[in-house]
């Protein structure tokens, strides 16, 4: 018994995307290095299933974090939209989230951000950055994964962004495809966004 006593432990507190990915890493050096580790993780939950990880799904293009909060005017206007209306982010069923003091400094706050526009590109330039690295991640977990892990991320739609690896021909070969619809000159804007990616 005692040879199957792991040397190496490591505890976390939290059973998030973070804590979830730590023990993820944690594994894998574990078996590049031949060790055995033990993780555990502390979780306020009771299942797996009510945790945050559970309902993740990767997210695969850099600009998405750029599209949660639209820029100034343009989130007032689509705070006029229902979620499931085209560009439309209000959630009406959701109590506590409209209408409240807090949700009104949000709101001034980002209409006041949009009118900086140098630390606008600035910023833009870091959040695309990082969800360039959010890709990157995400493909190298896909890559190292056992078949388990890897048919989770397909059943995810795992559909990676990244520099085709084959001849151009196949299907989800590093690209994704995004629905414009609804929208005016949408040619216009699948041109400008696939220059922002090319970029």
């Amino acid at each position: 018994m005692g040879n199957r006593y792991p040397e190496n432990k490591l505890t976390i507190v939290g059973g998030g995307i973070v804590g979830a990915l730590e023990a993820y890493f944690a594994y894998l050096d574990g078996q590049k290095e031949g060790k055995q580790v033990r993780v555990t993780i502390h979780e306020k939950n009771k299942a797996l299933s009510e945790t945050t990880t559970s309902h993740i799904v990767p997210s695969l293009t850099p600009d998405e974090i750029l599209s949660v909060v639209p820029r100034g005017q343009e989130l007032v206007e689509k705070l006029r939209l229902l979620f499931n209306e085209p560009g439309g982010i209000r959630v009406d069923d959701a109590e506590g989230v409209n209408g409240t003091e807090i949700a009104h400094q949000f709101v001034k706050q980002v209409q006041q951000y949009s009118s900086d526009e140098e630390g606008h590109q600035a910023r833009t330039k870091a959040l695309l950055k990082l969800g360039k690295m959010s890709m990157d991640l995400w493909q190298h977990i896909y890559d190292n994964a056992d078949l388990v892990l890897k048919k989770v991320l397909e059943d995810s739609n795992f559909n990676p962004c990244r520099e085709p690896r084959g001849n151009g021909s196949e299907l989800h070969d590093g690209y994704r495809i995004d629905l414009i619809y609804n929208v005016p000159n949408a040619k216009a804007k699948a041109n400008a966004m696939k220059a922002e990616y090319e970029g």
